[in-house]
């Protein structure tokens, strides 16, 4: 325990510094059994400064080890990498040797791209393979692309779900992200795209809740994925 909490302040600070080094003297103690899970809280920190590098130290653990840990690392690090790079973070996302991973650094890429180039993050997203990945990417470009823009929504991006039950809680999300800043917006998309009554539930208690709570709200910030609120 002590060689582990010595080890991952050493690696933290030496990160600051120079990052690719870091990487370097961390990997000296590969064989430890507590490498990955300092490996990961390193990563944590090369991942601002340098995402490339973090992936790298990222794509040397072993995948059958850590793997809840990573899961939130691979979002970060393709959030931070699709800033500076979105085509290598994307490829890069991709490549998540599991679903879970793939899932969540495809959503961080989709959702810092858009930030900087909401066209090229539409079409590489429209691009992915159908599914539940693709839709849960879709979801993230919509609410992305609602809350950049004073207008409807982006029907590219809405008629491009697998599943009209897939739209219609994309359709919530949005009217969740933009209920507390824009709610007479949130309800007039409600109104034109939620056909589904639970669906239209959903929506209706999130505008309720801005409406009396209108100081404590929901959004994107931050590169995180928006909480969906589901029927229990």
């Amino acid at each position: 325990a002590p060689r582990e909490s010595w080890a991952r302040a050493i690696g933290q600070g030496y990160a600051r510094g120079d990052p690719e080094a870091a990487i370097e003297w961390l990997g000296q103690f590969r064989g430890e059994d507590w490498y990955a899970r300092t490996a990961v809280t390193v990563a944590m920190d090369v991942a601002q400064m340098n995402p490339a590098a973090a992936a790298r130290l990222v794509d040397g653990l072993d995948a059958g080890r850590g793997a809840a840990e990573t899961q939130r690392l691979t979002n970060v690090i393709a959030s931070s990498w699709a800033s500076r790079e979105p085509t290598a973070a994307a490829a890069w996302a991709l490549d998540r040797p599991t679903e879970p991973e793939r899932a969540l650094a495809v959503q961080g890429v989709v959702n810092a791209w858009s930030g900087r180039d909401i066209d090229g993050a539409r079409q590489w997203t429209l691009g992915l393979p159908q599914g539940s990945m693709r839709d849960r990417a879709l979801t993230t470009l919509l609410t992305a692309s609602a809350m950049r823009a004073p207008t409807g929504l982006d029907a590219r991006v809405l008629n491009a779900f697998a599943s009209d039950g897939a739209r219609q809680q994309a359709v919530v999300q949005v009217v969740q992200s933009l209920a507390y800043a824009d709610p007479a917006r949130a309800r007039s998309i409600a109104d034109a795209h939620l056909t589904d009554v639970a669906a239209r539930a959903q929506a209706e208690r999130v505008i309720e809740a801005a409406r009396n709570s209108p100081r404590s709200g929901f959004g994107v910030s931050g590169g995180q994925a928006p909480i969906i609120v589901r029927e229990r």
